[in-house]
């Protein structure tokens, strides 16, 4: 059992208490000394000297929450609270429910999750709520969980990597001490802190398998932080860490009104950086190599469903008159028994005409995925007779018979 722990309030329940310490004036002006920032992270200047790390990076409808205060133009009027404000986004970006297990220091952010009409789905433990998680993900477009700092997070980790290793965008909520504790060395030591009250050690572990770490430590700027680390998770199709103090999540939001008002998660821009010049470049050798094929095919990945790119995949298909063979973790990226699909391609385990047209190419395009020994172990892709062209993770690649030296 973890500290603390109850059942989240019904979504009757009231509203959050006022704001706690929000400033903490004796906080000293140079926090504590930590570990660098994820590789991907982004510094986001704070106030008062301190700092917060989070990364740059599909947005639903817009939504309110109940017992928000709303202007004439159903606008939200007010700044709701920094708890609130990331309830709101992740209903914007398409997380309706969150999955997940309270714990006393995330009891306040299960209220205001549940208050601004996200709907909680309370889960065994915290590693069930990251599986939950990762499955509403595959199928809604974004998932989410709220745990407990420290003991509930890292049962939530081996989750959270899975989602990573999938592609799959995972934005995890995990309550936490309050902020300044984060700033100074605690007489106590937290409880669910590692020895030594180190409260960093909860955002490093996950770095490795999360496309952003953001951990929320100044009100004014959380609507920034939570902002940047959804487009991330979005853009990426990678999982997120948003690690909330307990008095930070009860403080208001700075700025959140506005944002919410005038940045809307559907006018994000999720587009990875590119190179203009490079992309012209790729799509004139893809669509010379196209050109002088005898025995094209096309193979769609798992990337393609990650991406949302089905609609693009098929209008493609049609474009060639070339029907779609997918791979294993491809499977149903386009709807099966139809005109476009081939069927699925695993090597030697593949029905005969499947394997034919894949392997039997001149020119491959493989849209989408990865080589793994799941979907490549059987295979016998002879690149001395055959040109595959690699499109996916942001890139294009030529191999075999037709790649230049």
């Amino acid at each position: 059992a973890r500290s603390g722990r109850r059942l989240p309030p019904p979504r009757s329940a009231r509203p959050p208490a006022a704001p706690m310490l929000p400033d903490h004036p004796d906080v000293p002006a140079t926090p504590l000394p930590h570990q660098p920032p994820h590789p991907r992270d982004v510094l986001v200047p704070a106030q008062s000297g301190a700092d917060f790390t989070v990364a740059a990076g599909t947005p639903g409808t817009r939504a309110r929450a109940a017992g928000t205060t709303l202007g004439a133009n159903g606008n939200v009027a007010a700044d709701p609270s920094v708890g609130t404000y990331l309830a709101l986004r992740l209903l914007e970006v398409g997380a309706s429910h969150v999955f997940g297990v309270p714990g006393d220091y995330s009891l306040g952010l299960c209220d205001m999750i549940i208050g601004a009409g996200v709907r909680w789905v309370g889960t065994c433990n915290e590693l069930n709520a990251a599986y939950a998680a990762d499955a509403y993900g595959r199928i809604s477009g974004v998932g989410a969980c709220c745990v407990t700092y420290g003991v509930g997070g890292f049962s939530a980790l081996n989750g959270v990597a899975g989602a990573h290793a999938e592609g799959v965008p995972l934005v995890v909520v995990s309550g936490a001490p309050a902020s300044a504790a984060y700033f100074r060395k605690p007489r106590v030591v937290p409880h669910h802190a590692l020895l030594g009250g180190d409260l960093t050690a909860q955002a490093r572990a996950f770095a490795p398998v999360t496309a952003a770490t953001a951990v929320l430590l100044r009100p004014g700027d959380a609507a920034e932080a939570v902002d940047a680390a959804l487009r991330a998770c979005l853009s990426a199709s990678l999982p997120v860490l948003i690690e909330v103090p307990m008095d930070v999540a009860a403080a208001p939001c700075v700025g959140g009104a506005a944002r919410l008002r005038d940045l809307p998660a559907s006018a994000w821009d999720l587009s990875l950086p590119h190179n203009p010049h490079a992309c012209t470049a790729a799509l004139d050798r893809v669509a010379a190599l196209l050109l002088g094929s005898e025995r094209p095919a096309l193979l769609a990945g798992v990337e393609v469903h990650r991406r949302h790119a089905q609609a693009n995949v098929r209008r493609l298909a049609r474009m060639l008159r070339l029907p779609v063979a997918t791979t294993r973790h491809g499977k149903t990226a386009l709807e099966e028994g139809g005109t476009v699909c081939a069927g699925v391609y695993q090597g030697a385990l593949s029905e005969p005409r499947v394997r034919a047209y894949v392997e039997e190419a001149d020119v491959l395009v493989v849209i989408g995925a990865a080589r793994t020994d799941i979907d490549y172990v059987t295979a016998t892709l002879d690149e001395a007779k055959t040109t595959i062209i690699h499109i996916g993770n942001g890139g294009v690649a030529v191999v075999g018979k037709g790649a230049r030296p």
